[in-house]
């Protein structure tokens, strides 16, 4: 497998909450894009759990395809652009087309952080990441939906240059949010929102799912901003989270929610500030109310 569509495939370059994603350039235009792909091969005709996995994953993707022609609806700007989706044959591959960026949010903070200079622009750079995780989120649930999966490689950057700067070459980080294969709504059809429950299994990554969600509670928007709010130290420490035990990060995830003062006192005040007006801000929030956005994203406008 060479080619999708007009496009050739150039190297694997990640992999999603299902399927892998390719780098791969347009053969009529020669420009560079992104593809995910999942192949649905025969496989094993005797492991159900084989089939039954394929199966959801091509739900998946054609699912997150669909959330991708609804946010161009309605002009969402936090997200890559989907340029196409279809299934190839006779090889059966589903794949969708995307915008390129350059790497994921995690990949970017661990080669910061061999930096000696990142620590002399940790303010604004953290700043700047929290506010536009923020935006991007807020914008999924301004149309009804929520993520469900925040987590380091799900957030991608993109350098952009300024135009209107002295200095030259001075690179603006543009954050963008992708895999939407676990976004779900949190209303009903008519339009209410959905009722707090207890679900058999929860969503997300282990170490940035909320503690809400830890305890099995159905998943609505404060989750997704408590999720942000545990990335943000990923943002300040790199992978720190990831040598906790299970018991060490549920007790730290009940603390930084409901004592966060007394958990970032370590940290430089300003990061400390920041980081504790929004948990603070967070534990208040119920199942069902609606954030105010504009408080907590005047928090890292510095």
């Amino acid at each position: 497998m060479n080619y999708i569509n007009k496009y050739k495939l150039n190297q694997c370059i990640g992999k999603g909450s299902f399927g892998e994603i390719y780098h791969a350039t347009n053969t009529i235009t020669n420009e560079k894009v992104a593809i995910k792909i999942i192949k649905h091969g025969i496989g094993n005709l005797y492991d159900k759990t084989q089939a039954h996995n394929k199966e959801i994953e091509k739900i998946l993707l054609k699912h997150e395809a669909m959330l991708y022609n609804l946010f161009k609806q309605y002009r969402l700007t936090k997200q890559p652009k989907m340029r196409c989706y279809g299934i190839q044959q006779p090889e059966n591959i589903q794949y969708m087309v995307m915008d390129l960026m350059d790497m994921s949010l995690e990949k970017w903070i661990n080669k910061q952080m061999k930096k000696t200079t990142f620590k002399n622009r940790k303010k604004k750079t953290f700043a700047s990441i929290c506010l536009q995780m923020i935006e991007s989120i807020e914008e999924l649930h301004t149309i009804g939906f929520i993520h469900r999966d925040i987590k380091p490689d799900n957030f991608l950057i993109k350098k952009r240059t300024h135009t209107h700067t002295p200095k030259k070459h001075k690179k603006k980080i543009s954050l963008y949010l992708i895999d939407y294969g676990l976004c779900k709504t949190y209303k009903h059809d008519l339009g209410s929102d959905l009722t707090n429950q207890k679900e058999e299994t929860s969503s997300g990554n282990m170490f940035y799912k909320s503690i809400h969600v830890v305890h099995q509670w159905k998943h609505s928007r404060r989750d997704d901003l408590i999720s942000i709010g545990y990335l943000m130290f990923f943002i300040y420490h790199g992978r720190i989270l990831y040598e906790l035990s299970n018991d060490e990060l549920i007790k730290w995830k009940h603390d930084i929610l409901y004592f966060p003062r007394e958990t970032t006192s370590y940290m430089e005040p300003y990061i400390s500030t920041m980081i504790t007006q929004y948990f603070s801000y967070c534990s208040t929030l119920d199942f069902n109310t609606e954030p105010n956005y504009s408080y907590i994203k005047k928090i890292f406008l510095v």
